[in-house]
């Protein structure tokens, strides 16, 4: 049987292009299973037990070849087993259940059998020489198109014919740039289904991605993301990112363990934050409960996390409270290293301006490609900070209107009279953070600061109780 006119340009290029060894010989049958599948006349379209039977030669051609490669004794192995012993452990996989309630695949698993059983046939270019009786026939033009589907997908899932798809994704993900990445698991696309039960749990989303619970065969809690569909990525960007996380151990920075680069969009694992992001906490009102001595705690892990981060080198890009991690014991942890970029000898970077508009230093809105430094990062965290002691979301656009009338922005659940002057002290620090960026602190002396603020509020506790 051919291919229509318009389709045998396209099979012509793709049989040209796939001419080599066997892998590409089974890419080559696939392609024309595909043209063949899309005839217009229906009637001259494969059964689907045709298709499996297609398949299932181009494999039992590629064991063949492989054979080639290996030992004597390997080779004497493999030719002990009959095509009808692999056939026969095929056919055993299949339920009782699945027969009862799917006919069809009882057609296909016998016309397989019978297809191997016969030595030395030779495949055929056309549909049309697939023995096919009237009584079986008719039993499979009874069957539903969508368990037809199924038993091809099983099939070539059995055979592995696609695993050439999840090496070009690796490859093209940055696979080989990553694969000496100490300390990191490469898990494959098969374990990233087990271990997120099918991503069956949702633990949060962000612009780009959207992360699901999961757990590992040891029951250590992990958190996977996943780039969502229509969103583009650079796997430069991506392979970045992931050197960046490899170089930062640290208590306040989430720890990656490992990626799946399987899939189109590469799949990070990292530790579990059991209570989300920081601003999932903020703006949980009614069902979170927020002390001074919680945020002063949060305060300090970040500013430590991100003053840890500026010691490497590393400009983070993209500060905020979604990008702030908790765990479950409210321990900060700084996320998301995709805008991050290490500086140079002079402490800038020359880079496309990204991240969250509200949290970003509004000089550097003034130009595509401007000169960014780890001072960004500073502008940012202060931002965190008004909204730690306010529980608002802060435009910093309105800067004057925010500074004099800051006292009424407060939070009412930590302004009581006593602790007034410490929100005073935190609102002080955050607008120093927001100043040009000359004379903006640094997150040592940030972290240095709220530390002392912590400290003050202890000793003053303690005075008031003796």
């Amino acid at each position: 049987m051919g291919v229509s006119k318009s389709t045998s340009p396209v099979a012509a290029s793709w049989m040209n292009r796939l001419d080599g060894n066997m892998q590409l010989e089974k890419l080559k049958v696939c392609t024309k299973i595909g043209i063949e599948c899309m005839e217009s006349d229906p009637k001259r379209r494969p059964f689907a037990w045709c298709i499996v039977n297609m398949i299932d030669k181009t494999a039992s051609a590629d064991e063949t070849n492989m054979t080639s490669s290996l030992d004597e004794r390997q080779v004497c192995l493999l030719n002990e087993q009959s095509d009808q012993e692999r056939i026969g452990k095929l056919a055993d996989t299949i339920s009782h259940e699945d027969i009862k309630e799917r006919p069809e695949i009882e057609v296909a698993a016998g016309s397989l059998g019978s297809d191997h059983s016969q030595e030395g046939q030779e495949n055929t270019d056309h549909w049309s020489s697939c023995d096919l009786s009237t009584e079986r026939k008719d039993n499979i033009q009874g069957t539903s198109i969508s368990n037809s589907n199924s038993i091809v997908l099983d099939k070539l899932s059995i055979l592995k014919i696609f695993n050439w798809g999840g090496h070009r994704n690796f490859v093209r993900n940055g696979g080989r740039q990553l694969k000496n990445s100490r300390g990191l698991r490469i898990f494959t696309k098969g374990e990233i289904k087990k271990i997120t039960m099918n991503n069956s749990v949702v633990h949060g989303e962000g612009t780009f991605s959207r992360t699901y619970k999961g757990i590992l065969p040891d029951i250590t809690m992990v958190a996977v993301s996943t780039i969502m569909a229509g969103h583009y990525f650079l796997a430069d960007d991506f392979i970045k990112s992931v050197e960046i996380q490899t170089q930062l151990i640290h208590k306040n920075i989430l720890k990656l363990l490992g990626y799946c680069l399987e899939k189109d969009a590469p799949i990070l694992v990292h530790e579990f934050a059991a209570k989300g992001s920081l601003k999932d906490i903020l703006c949980d009102y009614e069902n979170q409960i927020l002390p001074l001595d919680l945020r002063l705690d949060i305060a300090i892990g970040s500013a430590e996390g991100l003053r840890y981060i500026h010691s490497t080198g590393i400009r983070h890009g993209n500060v905020k409270p979604d990008t702030i991690l908790l765990d479950e014991m409210f321990t900060p942890k700084i996320s998301d290293f995709v805008l991050s970029e290490l500086v140079n000898t002079d402490g800038y970077i020359f880079t496309t301006a990204g991240g969250t508009i509200l949290y970003m230093d509004p000089m550097i809105m003034k130009d595509g490609i401007v000169k960014l430094t780890q001072k960004d990062d500073v502008y940012s965290f202060g931002v965190v900070l008004l909204e730690l002691i306010t529980r608002m979301e802060i435009d910093t656009r309105k800067f004057c209107e925010i500074e004099s009338g800051r006292r009424a922005m407060f939070d009412n659940d930590i302004a009581v009279e006593e602790d007034i002057p410490v929100l005073e002290e935190i609102g002080k620090l955050a607008f120093e953070c927001l100043k040009g960026e000359v004379q903006r602190p640094d997150m040592t002396e940030v972290t240095k600061r709220v530390m002392m603020l912590r400290r003050d509020r202890i000793l003053r506790k303690a005075r008031k109780t003796n």
